[in-house]
């Protein structure tokens, strides 16, 4: 049984950890015996070793990456999709084979995971680079895992995002309401007059509900006093 979840320093951002899981992935023969296998029961195995510059019998993980992940464009659209749809197809299964092809269209789609996670990324108040991408690889494989993508049309590395981006948003503006409910709840206290601490406190959070979009109408006034909010947030 390929590891597949291998010790990974714990300082490690989880992109690198999934690197670092992906090279002791790659070194495991029972793995490139895999997908050796598929590739060939897929009758995908010539061209992929083509285009890999690689033997049919040699064909591992690395090489299904690079047809995946072409690194100067030369592997055509065609081939790329049909080799992920054959992956999503493999991981909507409950078996072992189907977690390691989830596995590899992470691998394939950590770019486009980057990528999302930097965009919901808020400069304050909001959950960090490495929380967010937990997140995001969370949510690719849920999305790997259902298998819906192989069966649409156009481009599946595209759907396979689109949704991907669906799950992280649905999850950070559920966050975000419940954090507004804590905010409007603390609008209904009384008034009173803060100390320097809770001045700080009071312009910290309200920075915070600005970039998360809950800032109630009006201005935190000096004295740290509260306006009522006019509507919902």
């Amino acid at each position: 049984m390929p590891n597949l979840s291998p010790t990974a320093p714990a300082a490690r951002g989880i992109f690198d950890r999934l690197d670092v899981e992906w090279d002791v992935l790659c070194a495991q023969t029972s793995v490139q015996a895999a997908v050796t296998n598929w590739l060939m029961a897929d009758r995908l195995a010539d061209d992929v070793a083509a285009v890999t510059d690689s033997w049919v019998r040699g064909l591992g993980p690395a090489q299904l990456l690079a047809a995946l992940q072409p690194p100067n464009g030369v592997v055509t659209d065609a081939l790329t999709d049909a080799v992920l749809r054959a992956l999503l197809r493999r991981a909507a299964g409950r078996d072992r084979s189907a977690t390691l092809a989830a596995r590899v269209i992470v691998q394939a789609m950590i770019p486009a995971a980057v990528r999302m996670t930097r965009g919901q990324v808020r400069p304050f108040g909001g959950r960090t680079f490495d929380a967010i991408g937990h997140m995001t690889i969370a949510a690719l494989y849920v999305v790997a895992w259902s298998g819906r993508i192989h069966t649409r049309p156009g481009r599946p590395a595209a759907n396979l995002a689109l949704d991907t981006l669906r799950h992280v948003c649905r999850e950070l503006a559920a966050d975000r309401e419940e954090h507004g409910e804590v905010l409007a709840a603390a609008q209904d206290l009384a008034d009173r007059t803060p100390g320097p601490a809770e001045m700080a406190e009071a312009r910290s959070v309200g920075a915070a509900a600005a970039a998360a979009g809950l800032q109630p109408t009006g201005v935190l006034s000096e004295g740290g006093s509260r306006p009522r909010s006019s509507g919902a947030a």
